[in-house]
């Protein structure tokens, strides 16, 4: 055998030289500040009499017109497109060294309008708008009521195969227009738009406050984060999530949304929180979402 055609030895390349970590102290610190004015928002006085039922069947019908006839003139109402966003480890832009924090009296979309914010909106994990067409009266029926385009992309996303929500996901909807006033439901030129994040928490879990149950309570209040931090808006509207019909313990709930808020992965990615909790007798879940939220400001 010659030479030439004997095996070379493979040469010996260097070791790569990484990157030190940056040290923690690099690293920008973040503070939230409770906002006691942003707490003393009021909602406004829902009307008696109104037929739910009728406002549905009004929604139907601008949706298939596609507009708003006003005196004023007419407002488009295309559709929208609700997207799924699955819960994924993500590296945020945290440009906040402050985050504005409040648990306010008022309901989800006056919130939303007043910040300019994505809302979240406490959804049926099953039935797209829960019972909306049926005249119930919870949050996301209410959603669904004032905002018309709401409940058809929902069905759409439901056709698209995007029910039942998962744990891990959250649904996506921009570009909403507020045509009803919030407390009355009265049709009026366009308030604004607004972002929903639509996600879904335990239906009367068989025992909440379980480890079981924190995670999967963890992971669906991350899910609703990550939703929003991918939106574009800096400002975000929680609430009372799943602590009312749904049977999950307000005080158990509220100390979950601390720690991922406290979290790293959160901290400096938004400007302004808000949670929209409406509790006109004051024995319901207003109290202790602030006892426990108002830690997280000290």
């Amino acid at each position: 055998m010659s030479a030439a055609s004997e095996e070379q030895p493979e040469p010996v390349l260097p070791e790569p030289v990484l990157p030190e970590p940056a040290p923690a102290a690099t690293l920008p610190t973040h503070r939230y500040r409770w906002s006691a004015a942003l707490c003393r928002s009021e909602t406004h006085k829902f009307a008696r009499g109104v037929s739910f039922r009728d406002l549905v069947e009004e929604n139907q019908v601008l949706m298939q017109e596609g507009e708003l006839r006003l005196k004023g003139g007419c407002q488009a109402l295309p559709p929208v497109h609700t997207e799924q966003v699955l819960l994924t480890k993500a590296d945020y832009a945290r440009p906040f060294a402050e985050t504005v924090l409040a648990v306010c009296e008022v309901d989800t979309l006056t919130a939303a309008l007043q910040l300019n914010a994505c809302a979240l909106n406490f959804a049926n994990a099953e039935t797209p708008g829960g019972g909306y067409l049926h005249g119930a009266r919870a949050q996301e029926e209410d959603l669904c009521r004032l905002l018309p385009q709401l409940h058809p992309s929902l069905v759409q996303a439901d056709v698209q195969g995007l029910y039942p929500i998962k744990p891990h996901a959250a649904l996506l909807t921009q570009n909403l227009l507020a045509v009803r006033r919030p407390g009355s439901y009265e049709l009026c030129s366009c308030l604004g738009s607004c972002t929903m994040v639509t996600a879904a928490m335990p239906n009367r879990y068989p025992a909440p406050n379980t480890a079981e149950w924190r995670d999967t309570v963890a992971t669906r209040i991350r899910a609703v984060l990550h939703a929003a931090a991918v939106s574009g808006h800096s400002k975000l509207v929680l609430g009372a999530w799943g602590c009312g019909a749904f049977g999950n313990p307000p005080k158990q709930v509220a100390q979950l949304f601390k720690e991922q808020l406290a979290s790293p992965d959160f901290r400096g990615v938004f400007d302004t929180i808000a949670f929209a909790i409406i509790d006109p007798r004051g024995d319901g879940n207003l109290r202790p979402f602030r006892e426990v939220l108002m830690t997280l400001a000290e």
